[in-house]
């Protein structure tokens, strides 16, 4: 009967594996697959710095911060934080800022990886419209820094796990970065997917719209 126990619980150890085709380890970001989960990764950490999760428990979203001090909200919760937004008593290291500003940062690094990633690993990246759509994330991160934050924002990377500290870029250098963003989503718009705009020809050669 010992026997008999031990064979059939052996028999049945696979019963519970599953299979999970959407798990990427991180060895596997230097594949096709790699590339196109960290394009889903950058696509959800830019929606969540916008929007947040709108619980007003540290995870308030730039919609809501800048509409506090724009007054398109009467309202700012209960949170001290944000509080500070709608009375005008910003003081140094505002939580909710604190945490917006790390998560835009994250959101354009995130961005300009997956750009990187599907460039290098898809399988087919001329016709790859998921590299103009995160130079465009990319493009709006430095829109959202030029007007939402003071000028002098420093654009840090990171090289081989360790951080690179970058330029400290005038309000009108970061828009200049985010139109360059988009000039590059323009260039790598599938030829499939380009719209002519009304002042181009679609003989022109010119990449219209993505």
């Amino acid at each position: 009967m010992l026997v008999a126990s031990a064979l059939t619980l052996g028999a049945g150890c696979g019963l519970l594996d599953t299979n999970q085709p959407d798990i990427i380890e991180p060895g596997g970001l230097e594949t096709p697959e790699g590339a196109e989960a960290l394009r889903v990764g950058a696509i959800h950490d830019f929606g969540f710095v916008k929007d947040g999760d709108g619980s007003q428990v540290g995870t308030e979203g730039l919609v809501m911060l800048t509409g506090d001090m724009g007054d398109e909200f009467m309202h700012s919760g209960f949170i001290p934080s944000t509080v500070e937004f709608d009375q005008r008593l910003l003081v140094p290291n505002n939580s909710s800022l604190d945490d917006v500003f790390f998560r835009l940062h994250r959101a354009r690094t995130l961005s300009e990886g997956a750009a990187t990633a599907l460039e290098a690993f898809a399988l087919d990246p001329d016709n790859n419209a998921g590299i103009p759509e995160m130079l465009s994330l990319a493009g709006l991160t430095y829109v959202y820094f030029a007007e939402d934050f003071c000028s002098g924002v420093t654009y840090s990377s990171t090289v081989n796990d360790q951080p690179v500290f970058g330029p400290q870029l005038d309000t009108q250098q970061s828009l200049d970065t985010a139109i360059a963003r988009f000039d590059s989503a323009l260039r790598a718009c599938p030829p499939s997917r380009r719209i002519p705009t009304s002042n181009t020809s679609p003989r022109s050669g010119k990449p219209g719209r993505c």
